[in-house]
């Protein structure tokens, strides 16, 4: 069984009637299949893996939302759309609003009351819808600090993005690392996934850096962060600093020191020596 599309995004303007949309179900198997349709509530984790099962919250949609074909059997090759319906009632408040169509398949004898038929595996589509008027979009950052181990920078940056507005966002960005001159030494884009963030929510943005130049000065490095969410088109910048020691001046330091304590002990010797 197949759903397409995995995410469908509606808009709702103040004064129309309702939004609409839909989805398509293919059955590939070999087999007949009885289709359950169900909206659940769902969350996300800080790295933004959705969760079903989540408490209802101000942006949930699973109040307002319906379809006229919440079951039916599905044949053999046999493709089915299934229609989405949002009503423009006054609790639907402005600003962003999701859920999750939920499908359940189980063969048709589920229907006549057999006992003992498997469920299978439940395919999901993420549901957004915006309802204007009063959106308010609005996008911070969290804490963040430069990666890297004793001696070199990482391979990648962690950046946590803050939705603090009342509605979901696409966010866009770049990390961008500099060294004491003031050097461009690795950079790496944010949210390649083009992934949505939930109003009123986090999450943790890994970005992979592609180096530009070596790491070879030792001083503060700085990590700048740019981002906006798409629909703006100015960016914010962040920045934080961090000590970086690199290798090579480590390892400069080191043979120095080596060096300087060698003519201590050959001095020392010398001078025993001669009393």
């Amino acid at each position: 069984m197949r759903i397409s599309p995995t995410q469908v995004s509606l808009t709702l303007s103040a004064t129309a009637p309702e939004a609409t949309s839909e989805v398509t179900l293919t059955n590939d198997s070999s087999s007949s299949v009885l289709v359950t349709i169900r909206f659940e509530d769902f969350s996300a984790t800080a790295l933004g893996t959705p969760q079903l099962g989540a408490a209802a919250s101000r942006y949930s949609l699973k109040k307002w939302i319906r379809t006229s074909t919440p079951e039916f059997t599905l044949e053999p090759g046999a493709s089915r759309k299934v229609d989405l319906r949002v009503t423009n009632e006054a609790e639907l408040a402005p600003g962003g609003h999701y859920t999750a169509l939920v499908v359940t398949q189980s063969s048709p004898e589920a229907a006549a009351g057999e006992k003992n038929v498997q469920l299978r595996d439940a395919l999901v589509s993420s549901i957004f819808l915006v309802k204007e008027g009063g959106e308010s979009p609005r996008l911070g950052v969290g804490d963040f600090v430069l990666e890297h181990s004793l001696f070199s920078l990482s391979s990648t940056q962690s950046v946590q993005l803050l939705n603090l507005g009342n509605t979901q966002v696409v966010p866009r960005g770049t990390v961008q690392i500099i060294d004491p001159l003031g050097n461009l030494v690795a950079k790496g884009t944010i949210n390649n996934e083009s992934s949505i963030l939930l109003p009123e929510s986090g999450r943790l943005y890994v970005s992979e850096l592609n180096q530009i130049a070596e790491a070879t000065v030792p001083g503060n490095y700085r990590t700048e962060v740019a981002f906006r969410y798409d629909g703006r088109d100015e960016y914010t910048i962040a920045y934080q600093s961090s000590f970086l020691l690199p290798l090579n001046i480590f390892l400069l330091i080191s043979a120095a020191g080596v060096v300087v304590l060698l003519i201590c002990i050959r001095m020392s010797v010398r001078y025993w020596k001669r009393r």
